[in-house]
């Protein structure tokens, strides 16, 4: 995906947050200079260390941005006077609208969860501080994951187990979406990574 200009509008920090993501999402996080990531924002190199201490902090906070608003989403949705199955059917589309509408982030999520246990920031602080980002997303669908087992719609499997393969799911519903170009609707994905995450590890018994 070509590199985009970004909108004159934005603050200054913003201009580099969202910079970096493409740049990251693109060329890859230890490939992208913070010289690249100042010339697509529009700002002065100087400009970044008024706001980032280093590259590693970028990446973190564009972390700690995108996982915080998803797992706002997913509580809300999960807290909703619904039955089990609806609640996780709406967590799936949530997730999926947010991860097609900011299609940067999404790829340098997924890359830098590929690499886990050991994401590539070079500071062993910050590596750490991105591990907790996944760490704390991963708590979040576990604890929805053992509702979904005590209710009986998944079989007696550690929920946290359960719980690693749903952002598998729902990433790779996306990735085969673009590549072989089947311009399905968030809804017809939603609905095929719920079949196939109940399918994988959901039980007979309920109706899901």
């Amino acid at each position: 995906m070509a590199e985009r200009a970004i909108v004159p509008l934005l603050s200054s920090r913003e201009k580099i947050l969202e910079a970096a993501r493409q740049l990251f999402a693109t060329k890859g996080f230890a490939e992208t200079s913070v010289d690249e990531i100042a010339e697509l924002a529009g700002v002065a190199k100087g400009t970044i260390y008024t706001h980032f201490s280093s590259k590693d902090e970028i990446l973190v906070t564009i972390l700690r941005v995108g996982n915080t608003e998803l797992t706002e989403r997913m509580e809300h949705l999960m807290k909703e006077d619904l039955p089990y199955p609806n609640r996780l059917k709406n967590v799936c589309k949530a997730i999926l609208e947010y991860l097609d509408h900011h299609y940067h982030f999404h790829r340098v999520y997924s890359i830098q969860r590929q690499m886990m246990p050991m994401p590539e920031c070079q500071s062993e602080a910050f590596r750490q501080e991105l591990f907790q980002q996944f760490f704390n997303s991963h708590k979040v669908l576990t604890r929805y994951i053992q509702e979904g087992i005590d209710g009986g719609y998944f079989r007696q499997i550690p929920a946290d187990v359960i719980a690693a393969y749903f952002p598998v799911i729902l990433s790779h519903g996306l990735f085969i979406n673009d590549v072989f170009q089947n311009n399905a609707s968030v809804d017809e994905l939603a609905e095929a990574a719920y079949d196939i995450f109940m399918r994988g590890f959901g039980t007979a018994s309920k109706e899901a």
